[in-house]
């Protein structure tokens, strides 16, 4: 896994190539190193870190390779729409990128929420999930699953 993160985060690395201008951030790196290790070793996480340190892309990358490599699922919940938008159009292509340049293929599925407050499965292809496009997909086949929810959910 670190060896991953190494190769992903470092100057002149996977990022390097995918960021114009990417230049390495210690706590991104830190972030995803001790995400990767708890992933391994089956430990519980918690962390805060500021704005702008790359909090998202430093906890889904370890967590979309551990999911490829372990054949297992991640949830990731986001509190609020514009990150949710961040992760999907931004950061899980990059994640997607990295892991294609390590030769895993990740795959992942988007729950998003509706006005009408019921979860609706779009289509693993970011393009077609941004356009709306509805199309049936076995959630058993995806590994990463994107959801957003108000916050009286987050106590279920």
């Amino acid at each position: 896994m670190q060896s991953v993160i190494d190769r992903a985060f470092q100057q002149g690395g996977h990022l390097s190539k995918l960021v114009p201008g990417y230049s390495p951030r210690a706590p991104q790196i830190q972030i995803s190193s001790k995400v990767g290790q708890c992933l391994e070793e089956e430990l519980h996480l918690l962390l805060e870190a500021e704005t702008g340190t790359g909090k998202s892309l430093g906890y889904l990358l370890p967590a979309a390779k551990w999911a490829v490599q372990n054949n297992k699922k991640v949830v990731i919940c986001t509190h609020t729409i514009p990150l949710m938008n961040q992760i999907i159009k931004i950061e899980l292509p990059r994640v997607q990128e990295i892991l294609r340049m390590e030769n895993a293929n990740l795959r992942y599925i988007l729950l998003m929420k509706t006005k009408a407050r019921e979860m609706t499965p779009h289509t693993k292809t970011i393009d077609a999930a941004l356009e709306g496009s509805h199309i049936d997909t076995c959630i058993e086949e995806d590994v990463i699953i994107a959801l957003t929810m108000p916050p009286s959910l987050l106590s279920i």
